[in-house]
Formats: structure tokens, sequence, C-alpha cells
């Protein structure tokens, strides 16, 4: 009969701590109140990756997509591409950031410029080959090999190249960059050199021809 007993209460001990396990609360929700750190300017045709802090770290949703509201530009995974100078107005989305059905959506403005002109870069050519400032206005020879060696002055937060209107992400952030005659089509070059100072982009191009 005691054993009976035992059994019984033991049975409903562990009968009420299942109900006790499956009454627990859900996580409170932690809604988001704001984005900040986001960047406010860009250079027309830098890709410029979008990025903001949510507000409060601890928000329970805190995944950003990104959309342009207005102005010259396209965003492709979170990186923002304007085609033309003025203001660019994206939209941040957090979904189900201000509640479990609503999202929090903030707007930011990003002022684009044009590169402006670079100051203390040098741009130097030649390397053995040929002599320092040579005259570019001669044609480098494929079947000479010559080559053109482009020198920036100093190191830069960020360096671009954009070789014949194509940027060449193989080249980042590398201050010299030697362009070989013989890997370019007869006909005339354009060389690009796109800094970032920590303040604003500069560039510079270099224009030359390649002959046979």
């Amino acid at each position: 009969m005691k054993k009976k007993i035992l059994w019984g209460l033991l049975c409903a001990i562990l009968t009420l701590a299942m109900i006790a396990c499956d009454d627990e609360p859900a996580p409170t929700f932690v809604a988001v109140t704001d984005i900040t750190g986001v960047q406010g300017s860009g250079v027309i045709g830098v890709p410029l990756t979008l990025a903001g802090t949510v507000v409060p770290n601890t928000a329970t949703h805190k995944a950003i997509t990104w959309s342009v509201k207005s102005g010259s530009a396209s965003i492709t995974d979170g990186v923002l591409t304007a085609t033309a100078a003025g203001n660019v107005v994206v939209t941040a989305t957090i979904a189900n950031g201000a509640s479990n059905t609503t999202p929090f959506t903030k707007d930011f403005t990003i002022s684009i410029t044009a590169a402006g002109a670079a100051s203390g870069i040098n741009i130097s050519f030649g390397d053995e080959l040929f002599t320092l400032n040579r005259d570019i206005t001669t044609p480098l020879s494929q079947a000479d090999d010559d080559s053109i060696t482009i020198t920036l002055s100093r190191t830069f937060d960020s360096v671009r190249w954009i070789i014949d209107g194509e940027q060449k992400d193989a080249l980042n952030n590398q201050t010299e960059i030697t362009l070989n005659a013989a890997d370019l089509l007869i006909g005339n070059h354009s060389a690009t050199a796109l800094v970032w100072d920590g303040v604003s982009w500069y560039s510079r191009t270099v224009t030359f021809t390649v002959g046979s």
C-alpha cells in the first residue's frame, strides 16, 4: 500500500514538473529603436558597402536589408553604386524589428560626388626601360616589349585602379603597377588611380598609346 502511495506521489511530482516546463515564458521581444553609423557620402562609380549599428544591441532581430528610395544608384547585396552626383536616399529595413509583425525602417541620405583632382599623388613613368617622366605621347611598342610603371607618391587608406574604364580588383591597394604593351591592344589607353585618404576620394588619369 505504501509503495502504491509513494509511486502515486512520484508520478504527481513528475507530472507537475512537466507542466511547469511546458509553461516556461517565451523570450522577451526586444524592439529596434534606431540604426546609427550609416555612411553619409560616396563617390560616383565607387562601390560603397552599406552598414549600420542596430540600437539596442540586444534587439531580437538585427539583420538589415537596403533599398534605394530615390536618386541615381543601385544596391546589390548591400553594396551601393551611384551613377550620378547628388543625394541618394536609401532605406534600411529590419524585418520584425519594431514588433513580431512589424518591420523597423529608417531612411538615410548619402551625398554622392565626383572624384576630385588628386593632391599629393605623384605619378611617374618608367623603370629601367624608360627615362623618368618619359614623353608619353610616344607610343609604347609591343615589338620592343615596352611597359609603363605608375607609382603613387605615398600610401593611402584605399587604392583602386581603373584600366580602360574597368576596375581591376586584383590591383586593389597597390601603390605601384606596371602595364605591359604586349598585354594591351594597339590604340589609346587610360589608367586611373582612385585613392581614399581617410576623408575624400581623389583620382588622377593618365592616357597613353600602344603601337606595334
